[in-house]
């Protein structure tokens, strides 16, 4: 795999957990 494709791959799985995080605190505190 390329550096580049491995950076985007990388920072998308970051973003994927952030925003499953962000869903389920919301789902916790509503």
């Amino acid at each position: 795999m390329k550096i580049i494709e491995k950076l985007r791959f990388i920072s998308g799985t970051i973003f994927l957990v952030l925003f499953i995080a962000l869903m389920t605190t919301k789902l916790i505190f509503i």
